[in-house]
């Protein structure tokens, strides 16, 4: 068996031309998007985050999206999505919750949350995807790596790559590991 970033690996391998993601107008095969996921693994991990750790990610549909969350499981790390409709309660739960010590936002909703954000007690580092300057604050642009092969990672079958939330319509919102 294989791991989720083995499979895309694969995949671009051997369909390197096919599309993988379809974005309004644009089109991203399965290379590039392996590609750029590699390259953002390889930047999480040049700052210090490792294995297992929680990652928020928080922004809108969008193929950023899509590459934030295979990034974070190339490089061994665990993607906790948060919804853009989320406010400060909610974010404040899970980012505390789960020990989150990064996120990769969309610049809208780091501006909206940012309080609650660099609130979380184990939050380190703050990646935007827009190219808007935010103090204390990186551009996904600036922390990807120019490194485009997979990750060296001990990732193993078991390893939690999602923590989904439910809603908490009987209290807090509770999550839920994906292997």
């Amino acid at each position: 068996m294989q791991t989720i970033g083995e499979m895309l690996d694969g995949v671009a391998r051997h369909q390197p031309d096919k599309t993988a993601i379809i974005f309004g107008d644009r089109h991203i095969s399965y290379a590039e998007l392996n590609r750029e996921t590699n390259r953002i693994a390889h930047g999480l991990l040049s700052r210090g985050l490792t294995k297992g750790d929680r990652v928020l990610v928080f922004m809108q549909n969008s193929p950023e999206i899509v590459m934030s969350y295979f990034a974070i499981i190339k490089a061994g790390m665990t993607a906790v999505p948060l919804n853009a409709l989320y406010k400060r309660d909610e974010i404040t739960h899970i980012g505390t919750d789960t020990s989150a010590r990064a996120i990769i936002a969309a610049s809208d909703l780091w501006l909206r949350e940012s309080e609650a954000i660099t609130g979380l007690p184990d939050m380190e580092t703050v990646i935007v995807v827009d190219t808007k300057e935010h103090p204390n604050v990186e551009r996904l642009e600036d922390v990807i790596s120019e490194t485009d092969t997979l990750p060296e990672s001990d990732a193993d079958l078991d390893d939690i790559v999602f923590i989904l939330y439910t809603s908490g319509t009987t209290g807090k919102p509770k999550g839920a590991t994906q292997t």
